[in-house]
């Protein structure tokens, strides 16, 4: 091989080294070349964070105390796409003919859980609304805003 291998090989590796193609040849690899085995260890890491008994469980922060790094790592990825999503989905929302004609699923950049979530969300909010009497008030809008807050900054 020339070159290094990417994250998304290391970890396929990872996730399963025996389905690996040309096990042997990523093992001599990393055995030599620093760049590709401190990805690996790090992916490692990462993995090996994410199953420990107390990876999911958000302690009681004190103050300013930061959460586990694979949780503050998760949500600032989820944070990011949900973002990207937003910018994408937001501007055909304004009429169902132009949600229609956008055709979404036959666009790659609209095939992202964050693009899964917002519309998800959307739905959900939509159906709670159309189900009981009219919102009150401001309601809609004290909602966002509780969902905003629970986003991490």
């Amino acid at each position: 091989m020339s070159g290094h291998y990417d994250e998304t090989a290391l970890q396929d590796y990872l996730d399963d080294p025996d389905a690996f193609p040309d096990r042997a040849a990523l093992e001599q690899h990393v055995e030599t070349c620093q760049s590709c085995g401190a990805s690996l260890e790090e992916l490692r890491a990462f993995n090996l964070s994410l199953t420990t008994e107390t990876a999911w469980e958000l302690p009681e922060l004190a103050g300013d105390a930061e959460p586990p790094e694979a949780i503050r790592m998760l949500a600032e990825m989820l944070v990011a796409e949900d973002a990207e999503a937003e910018e994408l989905v937001r501007p055909l929302l304004g009429s169902p003919a132009a949600f229609r004609r956008a055709n979404i699923t036959a666009m790659p950049a609209m095939r992202t859980a964050g693009v899964v979530r917002f519309l998800a969300g959307r739905y959900v909010a939509f159906q709670l609304i159309r189900a009981g009497p009219p919102p009150p008030p401001g309601m809609v809008a004290e909602m966002e805003g509780l969902v905003n807050s629970l986003r991490l900054q």
